[in-house]
């Protein structure tokens, strides 16, 4: 690919070709419907330095949700309605047969 598209115009199946790692670079065999990917092709960082939260001010409960980086997928609450992430969260599971 000659003039690589912004990653915003890549379409899901370009996305997904670009992740792919050629089987020359595996580090080993995986089983037949698994692939290697390059794990920071994979996502788009929304990290918004603006709209951080300090763990001490997590509340146990609370009108939003915190998804951190900590042990538990909820870390925990604010009411903070200025710092809530407003576009597109995606949660999806890939199924790769492409070898190449």
């Amino acid at each position: 690919m000659a003039s690589r598209k912004k990653k915003e115009e890549l379409s899901l199946e370009e996305k997904l070709e670009q992740a792919l790692v050629p089987v020359e670079e595996w580090p080993y065999e995986v089983p037949g419907n698994w692939c290697w990917i390059h794990l920071l092709d994979t996502f788009d960082n929304v990290t918004d330095s603006k709209k951080k939260l300090a763990t001490k001010e997590y509340l146990e409960e609370g009108k939003y949700p915190i998804v951190d980086q900590g042990q538990e997928f909820i870390g925990g609450y604010t009411n903070n309605e200025d710092i809530v992430y407003e576009g597109e969260l995606i949660s999806f599971k890939i199924k790769c047969d492409k070898r190449y």
